[in-house]
């Protein structure tokens, strides 16, 4: 019996492993050729190559993901030098009424018109967590509503 409980959990952490090993391997290079529209800043690519980059994909029907923006927006001041977007391919009317509700010139929020930048990320739930170095390595993934001191402890001082 025991020989057969440890074969399941050798199972499970090996598909732990293979599932989550993807997000090691996104290619930054075509997620950051990829064109969407900024809100703040219209037309344009999606990262810049100056910070670490901290992208959250999420949905305008996800009560996780409500709190989440809500979380980055109350403590915006502890994400220096990182560029927060928060991308979503909800209808874009519904993306600008509701980033109306922050007053935040810090958070980006981003249309993702052609769920280019879903399918890259591989998002397959919501909210999804993405920290990027300056040199866009993917240093951490976190899936679903993570405590704010967990993504500032991953967030790089570059």
């Amino acid at each position: 019996m025991s020989f057969f409980i440890s074969i399941l959990i050798l199972v499970y952490m090996l598909f732990y492993i293979w599932k989550n090993e993807k997000y090691k391997n996104i290619n930054v290079d075509e997620l950051s050729q990829i064109k969407i529209i900024s809100l703040k800043n219209g037309n344009s690519n999606l990262m810049s190559l100056k910070k670490s980059s901290l992208i959250i994909y999420f949905s305008l029907n996800c009560e996780y993901c409500i709190n989440e923006i809500n979380s980055i927006s109350l403590n915006v001041k502890n994400f220096n030098n990182v560029d927060i977007l928060l991308v979503s391919s909800d209808s874009y009317e519904n993306i600008v009424n509701f980033s109306t509700k922050f007053n935040n010139r810090k958070l980006n929020f981003i249309y993702d018109y052609s769920g280019e930048v879903k399918n890259i990320l591989g998002v397959k739930n919501y909210p999804s967590i993405y920290i990027f170095s300056r040199n866009m390595k993917l240093v951490k993934f976190f899936k679903g509503e993570t405590p704010i001191n967990k993504i500032l402890s991953e967030i790089p001082n570059e």
